[in-house]
């Protein structure tokens, strides 16, 4: 697995995906499908939910990967009726999935460090603490099927020695 990191690494591949399951599996490139595709329009809620009109490009790209990946095509899929968990991993985060048997979708929970912030969640956090800085920030993201996606970030400020934790939501609400 290391020399097959390395290698996409090298290839210029940013997002590298791979299973985690009890019977650990690869999420080959193969098995990504066109958004033209059922499979894509299956998991058209997914995207509508966690579509954040703030995401970065790069964010975006990978979670178009994760709702096109096609499960059945895996080498590790044997046509289980138990779910399907996906991990797919880039430079500034993961994303975790888990699918059912036809490739739906069902649950993610998203991580990303250092994420281009939303207007209103700089504006609120600025607000707040004026003469802070931002010196770091997580976004995460937590979807399930038939319910809304729960956004947040997590900002680490400081001024001088000061350091806080200031968590918003994705409208620049405290929570």
């Amino acid at each position: 697995m290391k020399n097959l990191v390395s290698f996409l690494v090298v290839m210029g591949l940013a997002n590298l995906g791979f299973a985690q399951n009890s019977d650990i599996a690869s999420a080959e490139s193969s098995n990504l499908i066109s958004s033209t595709s059922v499979k894509s329009s299956r998991n058209s809620d997914y995207l509508t939910k966690i579509n954040d009109r703030y995401n970065s490009d790069d964010l975006l790209i990978l979670e178009k990967k994760v709702s096109e990946y096609d499960v059945t095509r895996s080498t590790n899929f044997d046509g289980r009726t138990k779910t399907f968990t996906v991990k797919f991993v880039a430079t500034k985060g993961a994303i975790e999935a888990i699918y059912d048997e036809n490739g739906i979708i069902l649950s993610t929970t998203e991580k990303f460090k250092d994420v281009n912030l939303p207007v209103p969640v700089r504006h609120t956090a600025f607000n707040l603490y004026p003469d802070w800085q931002i010196s770091g920030n997580v976004y995460s993201v937590n979807y399930y099927r038939n319910k809304d996606a729960e956004k947040t970030y997590k900002l680490k400020l400081t001024k001088g020695k000061k350091k806080t934790v200031l968590y918003l939501d994705s409208e620049g609400n405290q929570m």
